[in-house]
């Protein structure tokens, strides 16, 4: 492995990565090579498609860890070993992120130090002097 390693780091290099995405992708190759106790160049893509579903599923990994690894194995197998059909192809899908409440006119709180004139701002309650704060909507 020392010589796909020397080819891994030398592509990464040309292209100029970031020393942490190197260190991750780095990473992810030796991760899947220890799991298998394998060279990388000798696993098929089920394999590779196996070891990412022990990292989610098994070890307990989080999407985006799985994910960097994704990155990293597709880095090695296309532009190191040049074989695009071995390169994982598969991506987790995204957590939906969660909007925030909007409240309706009817909802609003009213009282002394609830304004709202969207011209000036929103006037939001001060606690320590019992008046409200503007914030520039702009």
């Amino acid at each position: 492995m020392n010589e796909l390693r020397e080819r891994m780091m030398r592509e990464m290099d040309l292209r100029n990565l970031s020393t942490n995405t190197q260190r991750s992708y780095l990473q992810a190759v030796a991760g899947l090579a220890r799991y298998y106790m394998l060279s990388p160049d000798e696993l098929t893509k089920e394999m590779i498609e196996d070891y990412l579903l022990y990292l989610k599923n098994e070890k307990g990994n989080a999407l985006t860890t799985v994910g960097s690894a994704v990155t990293g194995l597709r880095f090695f197998y296309s532009h190191v070993l040049g074989d695009e059909q071995s390169s994982p192809s598969c991506s987790f899908a995204k957590r939906p992120s969660k909007l925030p409440t909007v409240l309706s006119k009817a909802s609003r709180p009213k009282g002394p130090g609830f304004a709202f004139a969207p011209w000036k701002g929103a006037r939001l309650p001060c606690p320590l002097r019992g008046q409200g704060r503007v914030i520039p909507l702009g």
